[in-house]
């Protein structure tokens, strides 16, 4: 799972940070890796390393279990708590910037391969990958390595416009599966069902990929130090509570989730799936009853 978003300051990395120790709290065996090379920051959250960086591994000098350390002690999680930092130094940034595109294709073959160890070998439940953001050859490979990309996006017209050229020039072409999250929205358009129902009619037209979920604008957040896990620090949250929802989304589920939706009269589309997707979910669903 990729997190990813088109400019920085929308709260990718807080959301994927807490996303990931949610999963592990669940007993989900989970890794997060710090693919935002240019400027890395899990580093400031997760103090302890491993022997080598995800730049030693993309670079070919170790294997990925060199470059991850289960934090699931430190972080009392049921499942297993994977962290795998950048390099953030001055030095390796430089170096970073100053790779080319030969260097580029080889460490998403490094990355594919990682997948491979992760999933089959590890059998991790899930891993994500905390990109940079923007249109950089690293977010390219991350966002080509995962199977689930979660896009974040703020309440800020300059970045839905961005996100939304971002997603013509990037993802149609891959091919890849797009989902939201609206993140930082003021709390005015969330005082009521309506309001939110009208705030997903405005933004569904510009982005036409799947909305899951909301989460307003919290000062408490936006104040938290980057030192701790939101999440561990205040389970009662409504922020937390927001990434909780966001954690149990199912496929297995959605068809059902869906199909009950529809019979207590439910708008289908203000979920932002379009009638193709919504096929494909219906067709699970007759999978599933055969």
């Amino acid at each position: 799972m990729a997190i990813h978003s088109f400019k920085g300051g929308t709260g990718k990395t807080i959301i994927a940070t807490n996303l990931a120790t949610i999963y592990a709290s669940k007993g989900k065996n989970t890794c997060i890796l710090d693919l935002d090379l240019r400027a890395p920051s899990l580093g400031i959250t997760f103090k302890d390393k491993a022997k080598y960086t995800i730049n030693d591994f993309l670079d070919g000098r170790c294997e990925i279990n060199d470059a991850i350390l289960n934090m699931k002690e430190k972080y009392a999680t049921k499942g297993d708590f994977y962290v795998g930092l950048a390099n953030h130094s001055t030095e390796a940034i430089q170096k970073i910037i100053a790779k080319d595109r030969k260097w580029e294709m080889k460490a998403l073959q490094n990355l594919i391969s990682m997948k491979k160890t992760l999933l089959n070998e590890m059998n991790l439940d899930y891993v994500l990958l905390d990109t940079s953001p923007g249109v950089h050859y690293s977010s390219i490979n991350a966002i080509s390595t995962a199977d689930i990309v979660l896009l974040v996006t703020a309440f800020d017209e300059s970045d839905i416009d961005g996100t939304k050229k971002m997603i013509h020039s990037i993802y149609e072409p891959l091919e890849k599966k797009v989902n939201f999250i609206v993140n930082k929205a003021p709390t005015e358009i969330l005082t009521s069902e309506q309001e939110r129902n009208n705030f997903i009619k405005m933004i569904n037209p510009t982005l036409k990929k799947p909305i899951l979920n909301i989460i307003p604008c919290y000062c408490d957040v936006l104040q938290s130090k980057r030192s701790t896990i939101f999440a561990l620090e205040k389970p009662k949250h409504h922020f937390t509570k927001k990434l909780h929802e966001l954690s149990e989304w199912d496929l297995e589920l959605l068809p059902e989730e869906l199909a009950g939706l529809e019979a207590e009269g439910f708008d289908l589309s203000l979920l932002g799936f379009d009638d193709e997707e919504l096929a494909e979910v219906a067709h699970l669903k007759l999978m599933q009853l055969a």
